[in-house]
């Protein structure tokens, strides 16, 4: 019975049947979460296919499986809710909320109820059939321990499930008051009271999500070149959050990002942060191949950089006199467009990078080449050498990099015959590809060419030595187009594009797990 309990009831939150209204069970949601996902499972299912008739062979074997588990009674109960999910008590329409906080550290469940006593009446039935289940009542609610796992408050308009595993008897019983207490309270002393939750309810996306930005990864910075002033601590930076909206489309799954803060000093340097980019006007964008792997491309304020890497880095202390002011001048070329690609990747030599970029001024390459400290940094049997007027190679033991200003256009390569066509217009291009409108106009863009990769001879021999596993994943991937990600300067957006764009992108999800099943 035990090992059927949990299947039960995923497929009850997924098979969603009824409407619902706007419920006051967010209330319950304490302040102080260190971060929180909501998840409308109603439309999940219907965008996953659960309800579709090809997919009627697997809740009645799901059926066909609990049947044997339990008594008659019983499997009529659990029949009726897979039929039609609300006779659990649970409103499985309105979005369900998992969080966390110092307090609840193994995370928390906040969601809606319907009917108070189908809910009693299904955990009832549960226990009748051998769950272990203890239950008893509290101030404003009743709970239910499972398993000694996991502790159920519930009343009329709210059920609140956390994670108590390992807990000791004492903690337990102050959980019981603290669920008590919270699953009471009013919206003003709720999380549901404050502006970025607000925000995160406002967000598009079938999962939402708010999160501190002191709570992400270490190494979210060096990924996406955020950048905070170097006077701001960020484990004691609380007050600046991400919320996030993630959705399933049809031929795409979209994430949209924006941070969110009401300190005046990290709203400030957000604000100031914006003026480094520019809008792209695509300039290069027909100097890239249509294969290109990988392409990067933004407008760029150098002088705008520069000031902002003062601020948010060691940069002004570590650097001499001489040498940041030759960094400002090297940043300062810099004005608008700037487009980097990956063009090709082999096995036999370096990845071939192509770059391009506005600028306004030649002659600080020319003071790079002459900096005796850059010099000394290359190191024996590197150096910059000086091929042209404005142009020159940086040669170095295992590859040479070919950079330079041809009429106030920017260039650098690490591929000679890249470099031997220069500044001449690819046909296809990437002009020419379905992300390069969409890359117009935005701050930042970054493609990668998923299809493009796929078809990488070095790809496709991996892939064969690999066996039927990476057959598999190759296959996986073989259905993506591409994948980019935007910003607008503040906000971002990510996509990953299907082929198919006419079915639902979770859908093709579960087609293809179905397959590898």
């Amino acid at each position: 019975m035990k090992k059927m309990l949990f299947p039960a009831l995923a497929a009850v939150l997924l098979l969603a049947s009824a409407c619902s209204q706007k419920a006051e069970y967010t209330h319950a949601i304490p302040s102080n979460v260190t971060g929180i996902v909501s998840i409308d499972a109603a439309t999940l299912a219907q965008k996953a296919g659960v309800q579709d008739k090809e997919n009627e062979i697997y809740l009645q074997k799901l059926k066909d499986a609990i049947k044997g588990e339990m008594s008659a009674s019983a499997f009529q109960q659990i029949e009726t809710i897979l039929n039609n999910p609300s006779a659990s008590g649970i409103d499985v329409e309105a979005p369900f909320y998992l969080f966390s906080s110092k307090s609840l550290s193994q995370g928390a469940l906040v969601a809606k109820v319907t009917d108070e006593e189908g809910l009693r009446f299904l955990i009832e039935t549960l226990r009748a059939e051998g769950a272990n289940i203890e239950t008893s009542e509290a101030e404003g609610c009743s709970i239910a321990q499972v398993n000694h796992e996991v502790m159920l408050a519930y009343n009329a308009s709210t059920l609140f499930a956390v994670n108590c595993q390992r807990l000791a008897k004492p903690v337990l019983n102050g959980l019981r008051d603290s669920l008590s207490t919270w699953i009471q309270q009013p919206e003003e002393q709720s999380l549901a009271s404050k502006t970025v939750f607000k925000q995160m309810q406002g967000q598009k996306g079938d999962i939402k999500a708010i999160y501190s930005y002191a709570d992400l990864p270490a190494n979210y910075m060096a990924i996406t070149g955020y950048r905070m002033p170097k006077d701001i601590d960020l484990k004691q930076l609380k007050d600046l959050q991400v919320v996030a909206g993630l959705s399933f489309e049809k031929g795409s799954i979209d994430l949209h990002i924006a941070p969110y803060t009401e300190n005046p000093q990290v709203k400030a340097f957000l604000e100031k942060q914006s003026t480094v980019s520019l809008p792209v006007k695509n300039t290069f964008i027909d100097y890239f191949p249509q294969s290109t792997l990988m392409l990067l491309s933004g407008g760029i304020d150098g002088n705008a950089l520069y000031g902002l890497l003062l601020e948010s880095t060691a940069m002004g202390e570590e650097l001499s006199a001489n040498d940041a002011e030759l960094v400002k001048r090297l940043l300062g070329m810099f004005k608008e467009d700037i487009t980097v690609g990956l063009v090709n990747v082999t096995l036999s030599k370096l990845p071939s990078v192509l770059a391009y970029a506005t600028v306004t001024d030649a002659a600080p390459l020319k003071e790079l080449k002459d900096n005796a400290a850059l010099k000394k940094q290359l190191g024996r049997g590197s150096d910059i050498v000086e091929l042209d007027k404005d142009q020159y190679v940086l040669r170095a033991r295992n590859f040479n990099l070919f950079f330079g200003v041809r009429d106030k256009q920017f260039y650098a390569t690490n591929d000679e015959m890249l470099y031997k066509d220069l500044f001449k217009k690819c046909n296809p291009s990437a002009g020419e590809t379905a992300y390069a409108t969409d890359m117009k106009g935005k701050r930042g863009t970054l493609v990668l060419n998923v299809e493009a990769v796929c078809q990488l001879p070095a790809v496709k021999m991996l892939a064969g030595l690999g066996g039927a596993k990476y057959a598999t994943l190759l296959n996986a991937i073989g259905q993506i187009s591409y994948l980019k990600s935007e910003s607008d300067g503040t906000s971002g957006f990510a996509s990953l594009q299907l082929k198919d764009k006419d079915t639902n992108a979770l859908k093709q999800i579960v087609e293809l797990a179905k397959t590898a099943l």
